[in-house]
């Protein structure tokens, strides 16, 4: 299989791709997680330009010494609203790209870990090959992503902001992130990574299904207590 026929098969055959994909794979496994990288850093910039920006919380932001977010060289004025984005756009879009580069890695080498005990030996290097072909969900995610930015107002994300989750105790945070990582496009990357697992390690379904459960619980623990990854 080429690569492109890889790609397809994870979707339409994804046993027989499965077991075509080596431990070769592994380059273009994280060229395609650069591509969703990418594609997350555009949507997330594109949304972050109609975002509103609170003025008045900015500038009373004090900083190192007690100074004014906005006071540089004694000067107190406050930048233009658009000033402020071009500053800010492209850590949001670098911050964008990283959060999306370790929703494979950070669940990737929990399996990883979690295999080696429970599952038995296997190639890491192949497994991690595996993951990244697997997360072409989260491709499609991605441009969906794109496309809904572009389109999507200042109100409707006003509005989408106000009636998101919330919560600050620990149940709270955890089922949020459990929320974000296993939605439609998660859950299906989960069930390509236990197929994955399951050809990896020789093992039955249920095992492999048990390792990814377990190894995707503790990347939703990790995010509760560090959302970035």
């Amino acid at each position: 299989m080429s690569f492109i026929e890889k790609l397809v098969g994870v979707v339409t055959v994804p046993r027989e791709a499965f077991e075509r994909i080596e431990e070769g794979d592994l380059r273009r496994g994280i060229l395609l997680i650069l591509v969703i990288s990418l594609l997350s850093a555009w949507a997330g910039a594109t949304y972050f330009s109609k975002t509103e920006i609170d003025l008045s919380t900015l500038s009373s932001r004090a900083g190192p010494g007690g100074q004014s977010f906005f006071d540089r060289g004694g000067s107190t004025q406050t930048p233009d609203l658009e000033t402020i984005r071009a500053q800010l756009t492209p850590m949001v879009a670098v911050v964008n790209a990283l959060a999306a580069f370790t929703r494979w890695l950070t669940p990737s080498i929990l399996l990883v870990i979690i295999a080696k005990i429970l599952a038995g030996e296997g190639g890491a290097k192949r497994l991690l090959a595996m993951t990244a072909f697997a997360s072409l969900p989260l491709l499609l995610q991605q441009v969906l992503r794109v496309i809904d930015s572009m389109f999507i107002t200042s109100a409707e994300l006003k509005l989408l902001a106000a009636t998101g989750l919330s919560g600050t105790g620990l149940v709270d945070r955890f089922l949020m992130q459990g929320l974000r990582v296993l939605n439609l496009f998660g859950i299906a990357t989960l069930a390509l990574t236990v197929l994955a697992m399951r050809e990896n390690y020789g093992t039955s379904m249920g095992k492999a299904s048990q390792v990814a459960l377990i190894a995707y619980a503790g990347y939703i623990l990790v995010r509760t207590f560090i959302p970035f990854l």
